[in-house]
């Protein structure tokens, strides 16, 4: 009867590991997303004062730590599908734990760059470029172009090491769709090939290598109610403040 009952606390214990090391590794990221999200929301705010343009920061952005079921507008979304961009609410979603395998597998650049990228997402709705303006795939393509701008900007204030950048190439890579034809959600990502092409677009060429053909006048700014849409809690709330960490 001992010796059973020890095996059952002993499988117990095995069970509880992983969410143990989940709560650690989120917890131990959670101070770099936040120094991260603060220098993507700076490096977007200089770039639209540079040229002109009406910036407002994403409503939220969120570290996330496992399943949960997310409001964006009227649906729920489960963060376990990996990062996103909730254009109903204009916050950034990012859970930690489904990046860990890419984490642990390319270094901690992993964050950055999906970070980056979803913010990307948010700046189109300020530039006014949506479904209606340019297909997904494009759209995608132009979060990666932005997200390598990005890093190289971090690299040049020397926030990031030159290797770093591969890091962000390699994970671009392995979450390219394998089959641009399929009818899947990756597919419209791109091939591994055009997301560390467009990346590199970002990377060398800066914010205005990434623009898009101009089918409409997807190009100019969005209205001030749609930026005042875009940031509701910025006159109230910091990026810092409207950054929090949950780990359930």
């Amino acid at each position: 009867m001992r010796d059973r009952r020890r095996a059952m606390i002993w499988i117990a214990a095995l069970l509880l590991i992983p969410t143990v090391l989940d709560t650690t590794y989120a917890r131990g990221h959670a101070t770099e997303f936040d120094a991260t999200s603060n220098r993507i929301d700076r490096f977007w705010a200089q770039a639209f004062a540079t040229r002109g343009w009406t910036y407002a920061s994403p409503a939220g952005v969120t570290h996330h730590n496992g399943d949960q079921r997310i409001a964006c507008g009227p649906t729920l979304v489960d963060s376990a599908t990996g990062p996103f961009y909730c254009v109903a609410t204009r916050t950034i979603h990012i859970d930690l734990r489904f990046l860990q395998p890419a984490t642990d597998a390319y270094g901690p650049t992993t964050i950055l760059t999906a970070t980056a990228h979803e913010w990307g997402h948010h700046v189109q709705i300020l530039r006014g470029i949506t479904a209606a303006t340019n297909t997904r795939r494009e759209r995608e393509l132009q979060a990666d172009c932005y997200a390598g701008a990005f890093v190289a900007a971090d690299i040049r204030q020397g926030r990031l090491a030159k290797s770093e950048a591969d890091q962000a190439r390699r994970f671009l890579r392995s979450i390219g769709a394998r089959h641009p034809g399929a009818d899947r959600d990756d597919s419209a990502h791109g091939t591994p090939e055009q997301r560390v092409a467009a990346f590199d677009r970002g990377f060398n060429g800066g914010v205005d290598a990434c623009a898009l053909p101009s089918r409409t006048t997807q190009n100019a700014p969005a209205s001030k109610s749609a930026i005042e849409a875009a940031s509701p809690l910025r006159a109230r709330l910091s990026l810092r403040q409207r950054t929090r960490f949950e780990a359930r």
